[in-house]
């Protein structure tokens, strides 16, 4: 059986500490976990994050996925979408509206940069959970609105607020 990690980081951590590919493929591997998918949360440059996310996919194809790493507030977020899922052929593109400090429901320029990542039919992991910028309802309220691509929401905290969820948009 295939186990698979699709919510890790590489970087420097909140504490500080550095980690490399080597050490999470070595940690990941000692509890069965053969493949996965990682963002790096660690700086302030979306292009150094997701470079760092990139060489970490070509040092183990197959292994280690890549989601890029897009603040939607950056003048050149459709850029650096065009770039991770293009170039760099990754997996998905990850959100943290708290690490970036935005609101969801009131962040326009999500709408396009959504549109373009629909283009590649890839997914879309938002962040939620862990701060008072973010709650489970607007992962929920983007889904409906953009219904051919697949949202992941990463550290749901609710799960009883995610199961009337469900219900309510018939999922």
């Amino acid at each position: 059986m295939l186990i698979y990690d699709i919510h890790s980081h590489l970087g420097k951590t909140s504490s500080g500490d550095e980690n490399t590919p080597q050490e999470l493929v070595n940690d990941l591997a000692a509890y069965g976990i053969s493949r996965v998918g990682i963002s790096s949360l660690s700086g302030i440059s979306m292009r150094d994050q997701n470079d760092l996310v990139h060489r970490a996919m070509e040092a183990y194809p197959g292994v280690i996925k890549g989601y890029g790493f897009i603040n939607p507030k950056a003048g050149d977020a459709i850029d650096e979408v065009n770039r991770c899922l293009g170039d760099y052929h990754m997996d998905g593109i990850k959100f943290h509206s708290w690490k970036h400090g935005y609101y969801p429901d009131n962040t326009p320029a999500l709408k396009d940069i959504f549109a373009e990542i629909e283009k590649y039919g890839k997914h879309v992991q938002m962040h939620v959970g862990t701060a008072p910028f973010r709650h489970h309802i607007h992962g929920w309220n983007m889904r409906r609105c953009f219904r051919r691509l697949i949202f992941c929401l990463p550290i749901l905290a609710t799960m009883n607020l995610d199961c009337q969820l469900l219900k309510l948009y018939g999922m």
